[in-house]
């Protein structure tokens, strides 16, 4: 009897672990099928391998690349330049304070004017996170600017997906000289660019096969297996993709409700931290208008908002993913921050968030995607033609602009 039971498990312990053999052979055959090209074919999102880090919290974009995105809601290609930004070759753009763009695409138009050389300073709203290139706000607005003045302005995106102001301004620093602008404008995403600064911006993050991956902040337990997953298996992107619960269950522990520092921005009373944070932000925009300004650049910044501040059924998500009851909650204050900081200093501020909140309360179209913070193309639209208008309303293209004569033929 005792031989029986010893040989019954002998098979059972054979069994299982030609099973578990079994299940790793085609584990690992999916992983290699997936790196091979099976990942792009199949219906599931596709990470952009753009991302390169120079040294240690310098986040930059792969220069020279042309690859493929796709989220739940949209599959666009993002292409760079030699320069590493998304636009054309510098090469192809007279450096100096007027800039003029030499591609074909946009030389439909003659004109006797001068053209206004915008810098676009920010992250992957700036960059056009989900939206085809020409779909981005920074795009809509040159055109918009061409509607309405007659000269073409060139808008340059220098946009890292990731970025907070720190970078930004090391960019500035070591990359002015190549492009020189007229004017330099900043898209300051209202809730995440204060957390930037917080906790050091792109040192956040550390790049693996061109994938920006978020360094985890809690290496032990669960973390010590999810973060080396993420990083390395291209199967587990896979899954975490198509079942995005699991990401964040892992990513959580299971927590209901979670707690995001970047969303303390919006408290009513704010931790030290976050108080902290904005002002050391804000001593970080200082120097970047110093910079500009010391170069003969305008400066002027362009506040984004996030999707909660927008979009009402965002905000009950926001409160209830969060924990949030109204009373906590201050939603206006990393504008009012932004704002008397400019006010302070004359520097020429734009706040989209009440003309979008007013788009979106009176039209069901969607400006921000449902499963992603970034905008839609709709989204990019309007905020390229408020940008486009403010610029005019505050003359910040030059004054002689404005309905100049028409175009010679």
């Amino acid at each position: 009897m005792l031989a029986r039971m010893r040989a019954a498990l002998r098979r059972l312990a054979r069994f299982v672990a030609a099973a578990a053999g079994a299940i790793l052979v085609a584990l690992i055959l999916l992983e290699i099928l997936l790196r091979i090209g099976l990942y792009e074919a199949l219906p599931i999102p596709i990470e952009a391998s753009i991302f390169t880090m120079d040294a240690p919290g310098k986040l930059r974009l792969r220069p020279n690349v042309d690859v493929r995105s796709r989220g739940g809601e949209w599959d666009v290609r993002y292409v760079t330049n030699a320069s590493g930004l998304r636009d054309g070759e510098r090469e192809s753009l007279r450096v100096g304070s007027w800039g003029e763009r030499l591609s074909a695409a946009r030389q439909d138009v003659k004109s006797p004017w001068p053209r206004v050389a915008i810098l676009g300073l920010g992250d992957s709203f700036t960059f056009g996170w989900g939206v085809p290139f020409e779909a981005t706000y920074l795009i809509q607005g040159e055109r918009a600017l061409l509607d309405e003045t007659r000269r073409p302005a060139i808008c340059i995106a220098a946009a890292v997906p990731g970025w907070g102001p720190t970078d930004e301004l090391a960019w500035l620093r070591e990359n002015w000289d190549d492009w020189a602008p007229s004017l330099l404008l900043l898209g300051f995403v209202a809730g995440n660019d204060f957390f930037d600064t917080m906790v050091g911006g792109a040192r956040q993050f550390e790049v693996v096969e061109g994938l920006q991956i978020p360094k985890s902040r809690n290496r032990g337990g669960i973390a010590a297996i999810r973060a080396p997953l993420r990083r390395y298996s291209a199967l587990y992107r896979a899954i975490a993709a198509l079942s995005p619960g699991v990401e964040m269950r892992l990513a959580t522990r299971g927590r209901q409700i979670l707690h995001w520092p970047v969303n303390d921005i919006y408290r009513r009373i704010p931790p030290a931290e976050t108080t902290a944070a904005i002002d050391s932000t804000l001593r970080v925009l200082d120097a970047i208008r110093a910079f500009a300004s010391e170069r003969g650049a305008t400066f002027a910044v362009t506040v984004i908002p996030g999707r909660a501040q927008v979009h009402a059924e965002d905000f009950s998500l926001f409160k209830s993913r969060f924990g949030f009851a109204d009373a906590d909650l201050d939603m206006a204050a990393p504008q009012r921050a932004l704002r008397g900081w400019a006010d302070a200093r004359g520097v020429p501020l734009l706040d989209l968030a009440p003309p979008m909140r007013a788009a979106a309360a009176a039209d069901t179209t969607r400006l921000y995607f449902r499963n992603d913070s970034h905008w839609t193309p709709a989204g990019h639209a309007l905020a390229g033609r408020l940008v486009a208008r403010f610029l005019i309303d505050r003359a910040l293209v030059p004054a002689d602009s404005a309905r100049g004569p028409a175009d010679p033929g």
